[in-house]
């Protein structure tokens, strides 16, 4: 069975040991990204085939074709050798499909209708009546994840302890009873130390929508100063978005930039009203249509909206973040996503991903609550928590808030002896500009400042 989109090309499968691997259009965040593809072992082959395992994702068994850029879960042929995974090969597979499982339970959104676990719960929420159009194509689209983790991983039987037992693999695996939820209880993410809880609660019941104030604030990369930088930004009513341009993607002159034409279409298209993630899905799908004909280069996109009952809702293309902080604590924080170090999931004529590959975040917000987004350029520099002290201190008004932790971003970037989140996660992927795992990052920085009540 053919994959809906050729997601395990994220591994950095540029090259492998048999061809040159044609791969999709992805941009590097930097020209001299680390290429991952040298750590990748082919356990099996036959023709064109290659047998990998998804040490980065999932911890799964997948089979590529070097010559049609095709993924499959399941061997290509009847004949195609066997896998059998062994040694230290076998724990980190058992181990990265524990740490997926228990990522997806933490930080995934329950999106009812749309997301991965909607046949887990019952009781879901029903945000909108699906339309005929959209009933037909959900009956088209394969249950993702369903397919890996029942079918693949009881097939590949990597270990012997994980099996399906008479109450469900997935009870198996959570732990899971009959659970009930209650009508639009989202999942709260709230974060400690990186580490996410995933937290069920009933929403309170709004009154009155309370109001939503707004500023953003834009610093190119100095090198970039003249032209104003890739990095673009809306505030349109109760709706927000940042548009980090993807800095290694082949650009044209003359032409607009594919993250400037994204945030002009959004900003004139969303309204003064909260509006939901479908929407904000819709609506940046249309977007990057018209940006595919009009633009050029690509981008990441993260766009919020605060809805009139108090629910902040997010979509996430790439590794922009949203965090919510609370009497001066980070207590939500968007999911980023990445095929691999340095190719953040982007928006491009080019690309194969598409705002529906996004993550989704929902949260419930109380009044005083403020909210960040920002692109890379931010939090490579500097940590939630830092960035919730420079929110907490100083002037209140939200333009000074967003121009300080800018500035402060800034900063950092230009100080080689900084310790800051980019320069860990280069050092650990080994980046020899990183060795010492010391350093910030220089980037264009946007940052969108809102407050709630």
């Amino acid at each position: 069975m053919k994959l809906v989109r050729e997601f395990f090309l994220l591994n950095g499968l540029l090259r492998s040991t048999l061809a040159f691997v044609p791969t999709p259009s992805w941009s590097h965040t930097r020209r001299h990204s680390v290429l991952l593809s040298e750590s990748l072992q082919p356990l099996a082959t036959e023709g064109d085939w290659t047998a990998f395992l998804d040490e980065e994702g999932t911890g799964l068994v997948y089979y590529f074709n070097s010559k049609t850029g095709d993924s499959l879960w399941e061997p290509p042929t009847d004949t195609f050798p066997t896998v059998v995974l062994k040694g230290s090969m076998r724990r980190r597979a058992k181990n990265k499909q524990e740490e997926y499982i228990k990522a997806i339970a933490q930080q995934e959104v329950l999106e009812p209708k749309k997301g991965l676990f909607s046949s887990l719960l019952e009781g879901d929420e029903e945000v909108e009546p699906p339309t005929e159009e959209q009933s037909e194509k959900k009956k088209e689209e394969p249950d993702w994840f369903s397919f890996i983790f029942e079918e693949r991983l009881a097939k590949q039987a990597i270990d012997a302890e994980i099996e399906r037992k008479s109450g469900g693999f997935f009870n198996n695996i959570f732990g899971l009873r009959t659970t009930e939820t209650t009508e639009s209880a989202p999942v709260e993410v709230t974060n400690n130390n990186q580490a996410s809880t995933a937290v069920i609660e009933e929403p309170l019941p709004k009154q009155t929508s309370l109001e939503v104030k707004m500023s953003a604030f834009i610093k190119p990369h100095p090198m970039k100063m003249s032209w104003g930088g890739e990095d673009a930004v809306f505030t349109q009513g109760r709706t927000f978005g940042v548009f980090d341009g993807v800095s290694g993607a082949e650009k044209k002159d003359g032409i607009p930039l594919y993250s400037k034409t994204m945030a002009e279409i959004m900003k004139g298209r969303v309204g003064d009203t909260g509006i939901s993630v479908n929407d904000i899905t819709k609506l940046m799908t249309d977007a990057a249509k018209t940006a595919d004909q009009t633009s050029t280069g690509a981008t990441t996109a993260i766009v919020g909206s605060i809805g009139e009952d108090g629910f902040l809702r997010v979509l996430n293309v790439g590794d922009s973040t949203c965090i919510i902080i609370r009497d001066g604590k980070v207590v939500g924080k968007s999911k980023e996503i990445s095929h691999y170090f340095e190719c953040p999931y982007q928006l491009s004529a080019d690309s194969p991903d598409r705002p529906k590959d996004g993550t989704k975040f929902n949260f419930e917000l109380l009044p005083g609550d403020m909210i960040l987004t920002a692109s890379d350029g931010v939090f490579d520099n500097l940590d939630p928590e830092s960035v919730a002290n420079l929110v907490t201190t100083g002037p209140k008004t939200l333009s000074s808030i967003a121009k300080r932790v800018v500035e402060k971003s800034r900063k950092v970037s230009l100080d080689s002896k900084a310790a800051t989140p980019y320069s860990k996660l280069a050092q650990k992927y080994g980046d020899p500009d990183f060795k010492n795992g010391l350093g910030g990052k220089v980037d264009d920085i946007s940052c969108v400042v809102v407050s709630y009540g």
